[in-house]
């Protein structure tokens, strides 16, 4: 669902797939696919406690995010983050990479890798 790819020595980059939730419908594990999620962040530098990311993606695009804030936003920038692959970052051996989905209907998850 979500991988850590190496670009170069001790440079990364992160691909979300899917995810996985708790249904407490079905009292079990539901994936979900790439194409219902609203939002992931990624916190290149997880300290196990708070997430503070360093890169946040709409992989849905801009246009519902630029009606939702009301505002201006810079489509050419607003591309880069528009997709499921994170940029590239720097991050040294055993650093934790803390990745968070947030899907169409709000519901969370997060996976924690080690680079």
């Amino acid at each position: 669902d979500v991988e850590l790819v190496k670009t170069r020595e001790n440079f990364y980059k992160v691909r979300v797939l899917g995810y996985d939730y708790f249904d407490i419908n079905t009292n079990k594990i539901t994936s979900g696919d790439s194409k219902s999620i609203a939002m992931w962040l990624l916190d290149t530098n997880y300290d196990g406690m708070n997430l503070q990311p360093s890169q946040i993606f709409f992989p849905s695009g801009g246009c519902k995010l630029s009606k939702t804030l009301r505002a201006e936003i810079d489509e050419e920038k607003l591309e880069n983050f528009t997709g499921n692959e994170s940029l590239e970052f720097k991050a040294e051996a055993g650093q934790k990479i803390a990745v968070k989905i947030i899907d169409t209907r709000g519901i969370e998850s997060m996976r924690v890798l080690n680079s």
